[in-house]
């Protein structure tokens, strides 16, 4: 711990000729503003509704007159609402207290850490919070991540065992997490792939491309796609990566499927602030990047999705508008068949709002495209006749992120509100033909994705469970998953 700061004086002598050693003074043997540094928090607020608590933090030994302090609950930075400093000339060192929000969801212990300048004070105390929210005080299992929040999380078999794994960006690299049932839990094993330290990528794809059986990672990082094979051994190693430039750093999503009718797994990169990108697998997991293949303006995109929008046998792209603001829309680019690209006039109606996130679900029998946005309520639109047709909101408030749970008819969504931190879980009423909301509560920072969590039986006990890019959530049953009261 470096000291930056000095103590005030605590004892001045004016004594005109005359020295602390003619006054039998040595040395003066207080403790210094560098012992004296410490952290102490006081007890957390009474349970409330409310989706944010206040706490306090005591912070003794450093001058906070001098600096921008931040207080750190573990990896997360939140807001001070108050600060109150004591005057030094008071005290021999100086002290303050700071009033900081935090989740009322949070449950755990969490280190705190301040920062003001170049002094850091670490793992001083411990703020134990109790559980609170349904998702939380429900789970009987709860494993959280290091994995960036702005990373898109990859999902899929990598390992060929029936079983979910993971692929996310870490701060040590990008990470596969497998998970495994047993008797006593889950058992969850976690490898860096070799080579990606220092590698934050926004998007991360798990797919086959070579037709070998197994998954294979695709990456966008600094104007660049990294396609990893993974080798065909079954111990998940994966070969060195290779390198297809675009030219384009920002790509937000990444998906995958035969854009020129070969049979091979070809790539569709979303781009943010750049026209989209097409690499096509030329055979066994080697592409060739397409320049110009979707006739498009720099545009401003988050997600996508592949999907036979005007019926002719091929891939077309349905692709989510973004941020608020601006000329930022939704589009349907219809595929000529050959993996290039041309924007669909009026394939959304008159609905051409802007989206941060899309999926495609079942709802009685036709295919539906949802559309989440960050400051409006959703946006379900049915394929019918070459076209997508507004069906409204179908009774969800404003959400981000939609994630439909298992892959049935009419399912069950867990929807999550980017802004307010708010997850709720709706189920479809038939008689009415809109989806209500059966409860929902606020996660933590340290919990909440800005992409689509994943619902799969992790532990192997039967049950569904939940799995976001930062946390893995077990429960033992419905019932107490979805409780009713």
């Amino acid at each position: 711990m470096s000291r930056s700061f000095t103590c005030p004086v605590a004892l001045s002598l004016l004594l005109s000729g005359c020295t602390l050693g003619d006054l039998g003074i040595s040395s003066w043997d207080a403790p210094t503003c560098e012992q004296q540094r410490s952290l102490a928090i006081s007890p957390a607020s009474p349970a409330s509704d409310r989706p944010m608590q206040e706490i306090d933090v005591e912070i003794r030994g450093v001058d906070l007159s001098l600096c921008e302090p931040q207080v750190f609950f573990g990896r997360e930075q939140f807001s001070i609402v108050a600060r109150s400093l004591e005057d030094p000339s008071e005290s021999r060192c100086p002290s303050a207290q700071l009033t900081v929000l935090v989740p009322s969801a949070w449950r755990g212990e969490y280190p705190v850490s301040l920062r003001c300048g170049p002094v850091e004070l670490d793992d001083q105390d411990v703020y134990r919070a109790e559980p609170r929210g349904w998702f939380l005080s429900a789970a009987t299992g709860f494993h959280p991540f290091e994995s960036s929040p702005l990373c898109r999380a990859a999902v899929a078999d990598l390992d060929a065992d029936g079983a979910i794994d993971q692929v996310a960006a870490e701060p040590d690299g990008i990470s596969i997490r497998t998970f495994r049932g047993a008797a006593d839990g889950p058992r969850i094993e976690r490898r860096v792939v070799p080579g990606t330290e220092g590698i934050e990528p926004y998007c991360i794809r798990a797919q086959d491309l070579n037709a070998d059986g197994l998954a294979d990672l695709v990456w966008s990082w600094q104007g660049a796609f990294h396609v990893a094979l993974q080798a065909a051994d079954g111990d998940l190693a994966m070969r060195e990566p290779v390198v297809y430039d675009s030219g384009d750093p920002w790509c937000f999503d990444i998906l995958s499927g035969d854009l020129d009718g070969d049979g091979d797994v070809d790539l569709f990169g979303v781009m943010m602030d750049h026209p989209h990108q097409v690499l096509l697998n030329t055979g066994h997991g080697r592409f060739e990047v397409q320049p110009d293949a979707v006739h498009t303006p720099r545009v401003h995109a988050t997600a996508g999705l592949l999907l036979d929008v005007d019926r002719d046998g091929d891939l077309d792209a349905v692709v989510a508008g973004g941020f608020p603001g601006g000329s930022l829309r939704n589009r349907v680019y219809e595929n000529d068949g050959r993996g290039r690209f041309e924007e669909l006039p009026g394939a959304l109606g008159e609905a051409e709002e802007h989206s941060w996130s899309v999926q495609a679900i079942d709802l009685n029998g036709e295919t539906v495209v949802v559309f989440g946005s960050l400051d409006a309520r959703p946006s379900f639109f049915a394929l019918r006749d070459g076209r997508l047709e507004a069906l409204g909101p179908l009774g969800i408030e404003m959400a981000g992120v939609v994630s439909p749970v298992g892959q049935s008819a009419n399912p069950d969504l867990i929807t999550a509100n980017l802004l307010t931190t708010r997850i709720s879980h709706h189920v479809w009423n038939g008689e009415l033909g809109v989806y209500t909301e059966r409860r929902s509560a606020f996660l933590p920072g340290l919990l909440f994705s800005l992409f689509p969590v994943r619902i799969a039986d992790f532990d192997g006990d039967g049950f569904e469970d939940l799995l976001s890019s930062r946390a893995l959530l077990l429960y033992r049953d419905l019932a107490s998953r979805f409780p009713l009261d």
